[in-house]
């Protein structure tokens, strides 16, 4: 895992497209299981974006907070493109609760990360076992959200 929470600059390249995961947080972060979802009921769900990526020569998958990637989003929209693979973010924020800031690009050939990879990455994250027969996000979507239904039942006080 690229942790971006206790930093004010980072610099990485970006190996797979951004996917998206809706989720909860209940002392760590949960996968919403969508449908019926105990803790939908008292809040919605937030919108979290995952790469794989690479950073000092490490590869891992990295969350993008909301405010970046809706920059990362606008920024490829500008460069009329539709792949996040190779593209070199230079960033920083005045402080760890500031929104990040997108210094300088670039674009690098890179050979993207299967996508998974990516779901294994993300399954180690999200403390899964990895799924054999899981090979595109939005079945990890589901697959995720199930395996985290019964903990996020345990986690609804009182009912809405």
């Amino acid at each position: 895992m690229i942790q971006l929470s206790r930093r004010t600059t980072a610099v990485f390249s970006l190996r797979s497209n951004m996917h998206a995961l809706d989720v909860h947080f209940s002392g760590r972060t949960l996968v919403c299981p969508g449908k019926d979802c105990p803790v939908c009921k008292c809040e919605r769900p937030r919108r979290r974006y995952y790469a794989a990526a690479r950073a000092n020569q490490v590869a891992g998958l990295v969350e993008l907070p909301p405010s970046l990637s809706h920059a990362i989003f606008e920024l490829l929209r500008s460069l009329r493109r539709t792949s996040a693979v190779g593209l070199v973010l230079e960033l920083e924020r005045p402080t760890v609760r500031s929104t990040w800031s997108i210094l300088r690009t670039k674009h690098v050939d890179a050979t993207p990360v299967p996508e998974r990879q990516v779901i294994e990455m993300a399954a180690l994250l999200f403390r899964l076992d990895a799924p054999t027969n899981i090979d595109n996000w939005p079945l990890f979507q589901t697959f995720a959200g199930e395996a985290h239904r019964p903990l996020l039942a345990k986690t609804v006080l009182f009912e809405a």
